[in-house]
């Protein structure tokens, strides 16, 4: 099976009629990142590089929007007990035949299964570590997928996070174009109609931002009993970077590089991201 005409086959469709794409070079990139086994292309090695990061032994990782399972293969390989899991039978088809064309244990086909996030099928207290990475806006019901995120990770686990942040985005990546910050609804689809863009896009997708999936913990944390503890990922990064202490002092003092990351976001035209941990300190037995 030619595993990258095949993606690329079914991305052309989707990205037309979803997001108006016809770029074929975008799309082979994307098709190359997908099939990428390195690490390097798609964001696996940064991704698992920031669960080490959060958590000291991770072991049991689920990636919740597996895709054709690029970061679930890398995990493994890493040593990794990863699973994951994704709704879209033609990505599933990729996964498996991804697993003979790399020479990969045979066995590894079954570790991405076809769920969704709002209905995980595994146990409770399943994982030590839930990631999901440019998925949540794609859901039908964010908070039950983060409810269920919650109800199969550990004590003592995280849920790790990363998608677009509408609140602040000033540039929408499935359709590659300038964004407003916070247009949503009716403005979105005036606006893309305007320009000449499908509104079958928009109208898949939630405008997630990062205070509605830490209100949506927040909640849950209510509801549970659980202690939940939510760690803003870049910010960790730059204490760590330049050795400030996890205080009040420590948090303003990076306040500027978020500033900065802004601004270069805004030039490099890309989205402006939900970069959240949230990390299970305590559950209800």
């Amino acid at each position: 099976m030619d595993l990258r005409a095949a993606i690329l086959e079914n991305l052309r469709f989707q990205s037309f009629s979803l997001w108006g794409e016809r770029d074929e070079a975008y799309l082979g990139r994307v098709a190359d990142d997908w099939l990428d086994i390195s690490g390097r292309r798609c964001g696996s090695f940064y991704r698992l590089e920031k669960i080490r990061m959060l958590l000291e032994k991770p072991s049991r990782i689920l990636d919740m929007g597996a895709g054709c399972g690029t970061f679930v293969r890398f995990a493994l390989q890493n040593g990794y007990d990863a699973y994951g899991i994704e709704p879209e039978g033609w990505k599933l088809e990729i996964a498996s035949h991804a697993v003979t064309e790399f020479g990969l244990d045979p066995l590894w086909r079954s570790r991405i299964i076809a769920a969704v996030g709002e209905k995980l099928p595994f146990d409770d207290n399943f994982f030590d570590c839930v990631t999901t990475f440019q998925t949540l806006e794609h859901v039908q019901s964010v908070a039950a997928c983060c409810s269920e995120m919650l109800r199969v990770t550990k004590e003592g686990g995280c849920i790790y996070i990363r998608c677009p942040d509408y609140s602040l985005s000033t540039h929408e990546g499935h359709y590659r174009i300038a964004w407003f910050p916070g247009l949503w609804g009716w403005a979105a689809e005036r606006y893309l109609s305007i320009i000449r863009k499908p509104l079958a896009g928009v109208r898949s997708l939630q405008p997630v931002s990062g205070h509605m999936v830490r209100r949506i913990f927040k909640q849950l944390e209510a509801q549970t009993g659980a202690l939940i503890h939510c760690i803003d990922v870049d910010e960790l990064r730059c204490r760590r970077l330049l050795r400030l202490p996890p205080t009040l002092l420590g948090t303003l003092l990076t306040r500027p590089l978020f500033v900065a990351q802004f601004v270069r976001l805004l030039l490099l035209r890309r989205e402006y991201p939900v970069h959240l941990a949230f990390m299970v300190r305590k559950k209800r037995v």
